[in-house]
């Protein structure tokens, strides 16, 4: 079955359940007159707009406006196309077989016999309509003894008089008054008066006549539907019990009151249809009814209540998703079914993805993280630039004939043309690698003592890593060690290391006797993509000691350490980790054991902890409704020219075929690109004349182009910096505290790897201005600093050594996030203890690298990313 009849036997259905689900309540559960007209009148409403809602929505995508310069093509096809076919040799055709009517025929025919019925029906309530205003507007005003003949207590304002015998009744839709028989003023008594006006006025006051055109305007429609004819006559019930006990009152003349309205039934009604009468003979049920319930002297409630209200809403929100449940299948749900090999039919999506994509796909190791001497190197052709079909195939995806993936990165939108069942399958694909994984806060801690603590490839809780770190920080004869923090992401390795280099002796001849030795630890993490909110963490930890020195911890004299006797040891272990938790890995030396702890936490952009590892995936937002290209066997043979105006975003520095080749756009033999006066004509084939389109396209919805803006402030100021920065700004609940645990270091580090910048926060605007602020009001030294001629290149003062430290930012899918990958310098001139951290900021927001402090002095590096856009051109 076709989508369109998918859902229009799910509009069937849908609006079937919502019909009975309301008669049901309406005929056995209230029994209130009041309610029941309300409730069946929402219900017959509903019948209409609920199905429409559920079933019928993705039928009409939302349609893109077409911007003025884009289609320049075809303003008579014909004039423009190009048609290239063999030539064919008539040959004698076998006569064509009885068509077969298939489900979908079948349907097709019966909705529009439904659109047919359904205008007659619109017609025959328009003249209907005409019809009873022109009666209202012949009906004349009461003259001076009419009005002498009424009771003094009835109100004769909205009564207006028609010619001879016939019911009274309430006429017009909009304007409706009530018209009167003209020998009702010799006939009726003052009580029969004041019971007619009573009960036409109850009409007036409720606005039924309204209720009444909107009921018919339903019932065209869904003439089919039996429980809406239902409904509108549990209205009509209601809504004569409910006058008729406004016309009783609190009298107890029921009986009288009903030979009243039997009399009015069995005279013939002169006016048009749709009227509303005091009484009429059809459907005698309905009569009947009202006897009835005259007869059993019902109340009828003045207000509907809260309780019925609240009840209403309920129903009216809940009633659809009752609905919903049933059905053949939603047209969401099919286009994911339809996965036939055999269905060549190639569609269009639009998926937004982040700029970084092709690269993402990749995986590609992060060129500045640092990295293991021995680590693979990425080969020089895994570097090439791949193109999006090529990212989609890896993943299993193909290509038919007339398919084609193009990615455009400066709007980071990738178009793909394909089966539907491929393009479901490119869903699942894209979403994958589209996921928005947090932020992973590292840090590393060392316990040197006589034994061990804990189990080689245990995890630890985040209480229990601080409960163990509180215990044998109050023990005497155990070292700590706190190496620098960094903030990394998912697949970029991370290295932390505190190591002096031990140059190797020259011999005589002179050459070395080695390689270079490093004295003191490193440790290198890879994780690997999260899943079920936990990552596996795979750490290297190396330790390069001097068994010579009494204290192997200390980096002090490390220049006259013996190259031969500095020995190396290596442990390596991996865990799944959630967000909080430890990683505990015991190794051993040839002096005490050393226990290390690695703990992995997950941040937001703001910087604030967050309990799970889990990305966040791309919305349905993030991809455009599927769009049916034209057949492909079609599309093959027939070729055409169109004229496209060039977009601000279209390279001209080149020739417009090579660009669109790089686009990812095929040119078959004969198909060509001229650009000339800012205009671009191709000729190509109709399904790659559709890509180009929607690649210029997408170039033109893209109004300009945004860039980050770094500002980088260097701090320097007397005292501890974090511990003033308590008093200057709360804390924030959740945020990522800089505090380490309480250490027992015989010698501390020396001055340049105190000095190591590591992550120390993120500022939002207002917290950055008021630390600025009271930085100098200090008395502290900031000093601004500018880029190099690379702007990616910033000078550090001569303070903190004077080198180069690379900033990178990269603008986020969403457009508002700055992804920023901060590569900092070591203190002491030497490039393979920097530090390298990833970080991914909102617009506006400051990142801060600190130092510890050292002699007293902190030293601080603020980045402030802002995204700017350059202004339109007039």
């Amino acid at each position: 079955m076709s989508a369109e009849t998918i859902t229009l036997l799910n509009f069937i259905v849908h609006s079937l359940v919502i019909g009975v689900a309301a008669w049901l309540l309406v005929r056995f559960v209230i029994r209130d007159a009041l309610r029941r007209c309300i409730l069946a009148n929402l219900a017959v409403l509903m019948c209409l707009y609920s199905p429409f809602d559920i079933s019928m929505r993705d039928l009409f995508p939302p349609q893109q406006p077409v911007p003025v310069w884009t289609p320049l093509r075809e303003t008579f096809e014909a004039d423009w196309r190009v048609t290239v076919a063999p030539v064919i040799t008539p040959v004698a055709m076998p006569a064509a077989p009885a068509p077969t009517w298939d489900v979908n025929d079948v349907m097709r025919s019966l909705r529009w016999l439904a659109w047919l019925v359904t205008a007659a029906l619109l017609l025959r309530l328009l003249i209907q309509s005409i019809r009873v205003q022109r009666w209202a507007w012949r009906l004349r005003y009461l003259t001076q003894a009419e009005i002498d003949s009424l009771p003094k207590d009835v109100p004769f304002e909205r009564m207006s008089v028609f010619e001879g015998d016939g019911t009274p009744c309430v006429a017009g839709w909009f304007f409706p008054v009530i018209a009167v028989p003209s020998t009702a003023f010799e006939k009726l008594t003052p009580q029969q008066w004041r019971w007619l006006i009573r009960h036409e006025s109850e009409h007036l006051r409720c606005h039924d006549t309204v209720g009444v055109l909107l009921q018919n305007i339903v019932r065209a429609f869904l003439w089919w539907n039996p429980f809406i004819h239902a409904l509108i006559e549990e209205y009509a019930r209601a809504r004569e019990e409910a006058c008729d006990a406004a016309a009783v009152g609190e009298n107890r003349d029921q009986s009288d009151y009903a030979d009243f309205l039997l009399a009015w039934a069995a005279k013939a009604a002169p006016q048009p249809s749709c009227v509303m009468p005091i009484a009429h003979s059809r459907p005698a049920r309905r009569l009947k009814a009202r006897l009835v319930a005259l007869m059993e002297a019902r109340g009828v409630r003045k207000k509907l209540g809260a309780l019925f209200v609240l009840g209403c809403a309920a129903f009216a929100v809940l009633a659809p998703f009752f609905a919903a449940s049933f059905g053949i299948v939603t047209v969401a749900a099919q286009e994911a079914a339809k996965a036939d090999p055999k269905d060549k039919t190639m569609f269009v999506r639009t998926y937004r993805v982040a700029p970084d994509f092709l690269s993402r796909s990749q995986e590609l190791r992060d060129p500045f993280a640092i990295q293991d001497q021995k680590a693979p190197v990425v080969s020089k052709q895994s570097t090439e630039r791949i193109t999006a079909r090529q990212v989609l195939e890896t993943h299993g995806i193909t290509f038919p004939p007339d398919a084609s993936a193009v990615f455009n990165p400066s709007t980071s939108q990738l178009i793909v043309r394909n089966t539907l069942a491929n393009i479901a399958l490119a869903d699942s694909v894209i979403d994958d690698l589209s996921i928005q994984f947090p932020q992973v806060y590292l840090t590393c801690q060392m316990i040197s003592a006589d034994r061990h603590y804990g189990v080689h490839g245990s995890v630890l809780s985040g209480d229990e890593a601080k409960a163990l770190i509180q215990s044998v920080s109050q023990k005497k004869d155990i070292h700590l060690l706190a190496a620098p923090r960094v903030t990394t992401k998912f697949g970029q390795r991370a290295g932390i290391e505190i190591v002096r280099e031990v140059l190797p002796k020259v011999l005589p001849d002179g050459s070395l006797s080695g390689d270079m030795k490093l004295l003191g630890p490193r440790v290198f993490i890879d994780m690997s993509r999260p899943e079920r909110g936990k990552t596996t963490l795979a750490a290297e930890v190396e330790f390069g000691i001097n068994p010579t020195s009494e204290d192997p911890w200390s980096l002090k004299n490390a220049a006259q350490a013996d190259w031969d006797k500095v020995m190396l040891h290596k442990i390596a272990g991996q865990a799944a980790l959630a967000s909080g938790e430890t990683l505990l890995l015991q190794l051993g030396t040839s002096k005490k054991p050393l226990t290390v702890l690695l703990t992995a936490q997950a941040l937001d952009p703001s910087g604030k902890e967050i309990s799970s590892f889990d990305g966040v995936r791309p919305g349905a937002s993030a991809r455009s409704q599927i769009v049916a290209a034209a057949a492909a066997d079609k599309q093959a043979s027939e070729w055409a020219v169109r004229v496209y105006k060039v977009p601000a975003g279209f390279a001209q520095d080149k020739p417009p075929l090579e660009v669109l080749k790089a686009a990812g756009i095929t040119f078959p033999k004969a198909a060509d690109a001229m650009l000339k006066d800012g205009k671009l004509t191709v000729r190509n084939t109709k399904a790659n004349l559709e890509l180009i389109e929607a690649w210029i396209d997408a170039l033109n919805k893209v109004e300009v182009k945004k860039s980050v803006h770094l500002s980088v402030l260097a701090a320097e100021m007397k005292g501890d910096f974090l511990k003033l920065l308590n008093d200057w700004l709360p804390p924030l609940p959740g945020a990522a505290k800089n505090t380490e645990a309480p250490t027992v270091i015989t010698e501390p580090p020396p001055p340049a790897v105190l000095r190591q910048f590591i992550l120390s926060g993120i500022f939002t605007q207002p917290q950055f201005e008021k630390v600025v602020k009271s930085l100098a009001d200090s008395g502290a030294k900031l000093e601004s600093l500018k880029p190099n001629p690379n702007p990616k290149m910033y000078v550090l003062p001569a303070a903190v050594g004077g080198q180069e430290m690379k900033i990178e930012p990269i603008i986020g899918p969403d457009g508002n996030t700055i992804e920023l990958i901060i590569r900092t310098p070591s203190q002491d001139q030497n490039p393979a203890r920097g530090i390298s951290t990833s970080v991914t900021i909102w617009d506006g927001q400051t990142v801060v690298l600190g130092s510890q402090a050292s002699e007293g002095v902190s030293r601080f590096l603020f980045i402030t990313s802002n995204l700017i856009a350059p202004l339109a051109k007039k």
